[in-house]
């Protein structure tokens, strides 16, 4: 079935160039075949034809992260996000690929300033898992816990957040090199 779709799609691409929606179909069937390296290929002609679609940046960055292509990644979903900078979700697709880069430092300066803006809800806590994860590599255990509960000024509600600091309160000193010894 997905075959068909690519078929007919790529037909009216031939008819149609300039529509960047057969494009983004096209990308989400390649996508649903985890084709990602021909996914990023029609997002890029979809970002060529309309450089507005922020749905484009965003799936290109999905793509560019299942390839490991974490740099790209992050790129990606930065540009979706300067485009829709209230969409967490670009944000966070953007903090993850920075994580898998080893980048805490940069995870610490993407989220700070949004994290205490943002309210309270699912999003927001997703957010401040990277962020508490990327700290833990950064602080020590209290100073992490302390930098989580000043941007959730000290509120304690939900067992996702509760766990996340008492987390962070009990991780391994990173300055604590006698903790490292085998």
């Amino acid at each position: 079935m997905r075959d068909a779709a690519i078929e007919q799609l790529n037909t009216l691409l031939e008819i149609d160039p300039y529509y960047p929606e057969y494009h983004m179909e096209l990308a989400a069937n390649h996508m649903a075949g985890e084709d990602y390296d021909s996914a990023c290929q029609c997002l890029t002609k979809a970002i060529a034809v309309d450089r507005s679609i922020v749905e484009a940046y965003g799936q290109k960055g999905f793509c560019k992260m299942r390839m490991e292509r974490f740099e790209e990644g992050y790129e990606s979903y930065m540009k979706a996000h300067r485009l829709a900078p209230h969409d967490a979700d670009f944000l966070y697709g953007a903090a993850y690929c920075l994580a898998m880069s080893k980048r805490h430092r940069e995870i610490l300066d993407l989220l700070t300033s949004p994290l205490q803006s943002m309210a309270p809800g699912e999003t927001r806590d997703d957010l401040l898992t990277v962020y508490a994860e990327a700290l833990s590599f950064e602080k020590t255990p209290q100073a992490a816990a302390d930098s989580v509960q000043s941007i959730t000024r000290g509120e304690e509600r939900g067992e996702q957040l509760r766990n996340l600091i008492a987390t962070l309160k009990t991780a391994h000193d990173p300055s604590d090199k006698a903790g490292l010894k085998c």
